[in-house]
């Protein structure tokens, strides 16, 4: 949830901590951060070549319905040639919308 000062109130420090399995990206629309992807490598202790996770995945809501997240999956798809892994909440109807397209 943001904050009225325009803030995640969520801790996602850990994401850029130093962990190999957490791979952060921001997205960007003409310098303007809109929105952020994280890529897990979930089984990358156990396997050379890990299930990569779209672990978190969004896009601030005045930027959504134009096509800049269907770009950032895209491009976060081509960075990794590797098996991949999708799942969404049940509740969170839009990204089971987005994600099936």
């Amino acid at each position: 949830m943001i904050n009225k000062e325009g803030l995640f109130e969520v801790n996602i420090d850990y994401f850029w901590e130093g962990d190999k399995r957490w791979n952060p990206y921001l997205i960007k629309l003409s310098g303007t951060i809109v929105g952020f992807l994280v890529v897990l490598f979930e089984n990358l202790d156990t396997d050379p070549d890990p299930t990569h996770v779209i672990y978190d995945f969004m896009i601030l809501q005045k930027y959504r319905r134009n096509g800049i997240g269907c770009c950032a999956a895209k491009m976060a798809f081509e960075l990794f040639n590797a098996d991949w892994k999708v799942v969404q909440m049940e509740i969170n109807t839009s990204a089971i919308s987005f994600w099936r397209k």
